[in-house]
């Protein structure tokens, strides 16, 4: 049994959770949800919950394999609120797309397909 999960002050967080609270301190811990990740054959999709496009706006880069998703408040230009990297190959960076719905967005990776 494998427990991806650790105590810090008193509560059991995960370890994107400890990172965050290292390095985003000074920011209110409720401003954005963490991301759910999904993959299915086509497609890799990350959704992140309680975002609002009137509050919020993220930046998406790739270097190296890795997938960076960052969030920020839209009218300022403090740090990222939330920062998240994902170690995605062989996926079609000019195909990835995002949709809102209500308070969520929803961001879609296409997959590329290596015979």
């Amino acid at each position: 049994m494998t427990c991806n999960s650790l105590v810090y002050n008193n509560s059991l967080i995960t370890l994107e959770d400890f990172i965050d609270s290292i390095l985003y301190t000074k920011m209110l811990q409720n401003q954005v949800s963490l991301c759910k990740f999904e993959e299915t054959s086509n497609s890799y999709y990350i959704t992140f919950n309680f975002f609002y496009k009137n509050k919020h706006t993220f930046k998406v880069y790739y270097k190296n394999n890795f997938l960076i998703l960052q969030i920020q408040l839209r009218n300022c230009n403090q740090k990222a609120l939330l920062t998240r990297m994902f170690y995605l190959t062989n996926i079609k960076l000019n195909k990835i797309s995002h949709t809102y719905y209500k308070d969520k967005v929803k961001i879609k990776i296409p997959k590329i397909y290596v015979n």
